[in-house]
């Protein structure tokens, strides 16, 4: 059986990961891809405890960084910056719901 399930008012609803199924990271980042797209990525991205290179999504610089190097990757959007100090918007690929 499919994740992907209806509701009454026939919108999807998110995957068990709490992700849209169309969500192009519901498997997680490609994250070599991404430093490879955008270098400056690179010292922020380590292995988390799982073994799975991650980012410190506690970081405020490396949430930055990984939102340049997604809209630079999948965008084409080159050079996209906010002010430093200003909110950086959440990751629309990270699950609401942790999970560990």
């Amino acid at each position: 059986m499919s994740s992907l399930q209806k509701s009454g008012n026939n919108q999807a609803k998110p995957n068990g990961k709490g992700l849209h199924p169309r969500n192009l990271h519901r498997q997680g980042y490609d994250f070599p891809s991404l430093v490879k797209a955008y270098p400056p990525l690179a010292p922020y991205v380590q292995p988390n405890a799982h073994g799975n290179l991650s980012i410190e999504f506690a970081n405020p610089r490396a949430v930055k960084a990984l939102n340049a190097a997604l809209l630079q990757q999948h965008y084409n959007i080159v050079g996209w910056d906010i002010p430093e100090g200003a909110l950086c918007p959440p990751i629309p690929g990270r699950p609401t719901t942790s999970t560990t």
